[in-house]
């Protein structure tokens, strides 16, 4: 990557956004780190809608910390929550960080100096999945970090990949960019790939993107072995929406590839008894291999349910949409 070239133009101020939702213990755990981390920023923290406790714990907070200005909206999803604080933001820059990435010391500051040399820059700052128990009930983290590691390296190989695949947990743009697509973000995916859509419409008003490896934060993904499937059926309906959304910028069936695995996925994604039996067989094989402490295969297990089930979510998103 290029070294950026200096600048003599003063550093944009630069609002930090947060989205969160039902998360309060570990925003309550996170909170003072992040505001020592981010520190002097001001920090927004949306709370979407949540009913465990967190607004309360929001404005506990931010009674003490007059950098803290929570923003409480109706759940509409994360992007949708990110806009709402960008609007609420005061930063010239927002930096938008998910509620469990953790940026290094100095990360605000290194994000404003790029904005200060380029006014059209979208930047993704470095988010790598942080250390935790490897164990049967891992492989949903082991595959998420996975499955980013792969991006960076696109992203390093081609700045151009950045905006057409963006993911949103560690991004810096122009909050009057960011403002300026916020109504075409409307009605776009809320579970899945809502970062995706964004890029694309930053893409389309000639914004930029790169990616910044230096800029770092930890990324405490957790995500329970319950959960897994259910995020990659969520992530193919995620994935048709935005295909629709933006047909000339994705191909007609963004899944699809060529040759027999590909062919198989899209077999065994299908509505038949058969399939669907497949499917509860492999399940069990994942947690079987887990037990047996087998835990490289059941990596390579539940990735390739992952695609079988991303691709049934997204055979079912274009079917109900028909």
């Amino acid at each position: 990557m290029a070294t950026p070239t200096p600048t003599d133009r003063p550093l944009p101020s630069v609002s930090v956004v947060v989205p969160t939702y039902q998360r309060r213990a570990q925003l309550d755990a996170a909170l003072g780190e992040l505001l020592d981390r981010t520190a002097p920023a001001e920090v927004v923290v949306v709370d979407d809608g949540s009913t465990d406790g967190t607004a309360e714990l929001l404005e506990d907070r931010a009674a003490a910390e007059p950098r803290l200005r929570p923003l409480r909206v109706p759940n509409g999803g994360p992007m949708a929550a990110r806009v709402a604080g960008a609007r609420h933001a005061t930063g010239a820059v927002v930096l938008l960080l998910d509620d469990d990435v953790m940026p290094e010391a100095g990360v605000v500051d290194g994000h404003a100096r790029r904005h200060a040399q380029d006014d059209r820059l979208v930047l993704l700052g470095a988010m790598p999945v942080g250390p935790g128990p490897v164990d049967r009930r891992s492989y949903p983290r082991d595959n998420y970090g996975r499955g980013y590691e792969d991006a960076v390296a696109a992203w390093r190989a081609d700045p151009a990949t950045v905006l057409p695949s963006l993911w949103a947990g560690h991004l810096s743009v122009r909050r009057e960019a960011l403002l300026a697509v916020a109504d075409r973000l409307v009605g776009g995916p809320r579970h899945f790939h809502e970062d995706m859509d964004l890029g694309l419409f930053l893409l389309e008003d000639g914004l930029h993107g790169a990616f910044d490896p230096s800029l770092r934060a930890e990324h405490r993904y957790e995500r329970a072995p319950d959960r897994y499937m259910i995020d990659a059926f969520r992530s193919g309906q995620g994935l048709a929406q935005t295909q629709r959304r933006h047909p000339a910028a994705l191909p007609t069936d963004p899944l699809g590839g060529g040759g027999r695995a590909a062919a198989l996925r899209r077999r065994l994604a299908g509505p038949s008894r058969a399939a669907g039996a497949a499917r509860r067989l492999g399940a069990l094989g994942v947690a079987v291999l887990g037990h047996l402490r087998l835990l490289d295969a059941q990596r390579a297990v539940a990735s390739r349910l992952w695609r079988v089930e991303q691709q049934r979510g997204y055979r079912t998103e274009m079917e109900s949409s028909r």
